[in-house]
């Protein structure tokens, strides 16, 4: 259901409303398949997590995560700070 066309649809307009105007914070990859990005604005920071690992993409949505001490690599540095 969260590949489905008008799943999507109806749930982009709603992501952008909180993502658009945020800046990008952070972004790291754990275990070569997950990738998470952290936008942050004057209100909340929200985590977006995609996992794509050939067989599934599972995408999510947090208000919270827990960057893990070891294990991960930051990509895109150069992207960090964008808005």
């Amino acid at each position: 259901m969260h590949n489905n066309y008008y799943f999507l649809k109806r749930l982009v307009p709603k992501l952008a409303d909180k993502i658009v105007g945020s800046t990008l914070s952070d972004n790291f990859v754990l275990h070569n398949e997950e990738i998470v990005f952290a936008f942050s604005s004057k209100e909340e920071t929200l985590f977006f997590k995609t996992i794509a690992d050939g067989q599934i993409g599972l995408n999510t949505l947090k208000t919270n995560y827990a960057k893990p001490k070891k294990n991960f690599r930051t990509w895109a540095k150069h992207i960090i700070g964008s808005e």
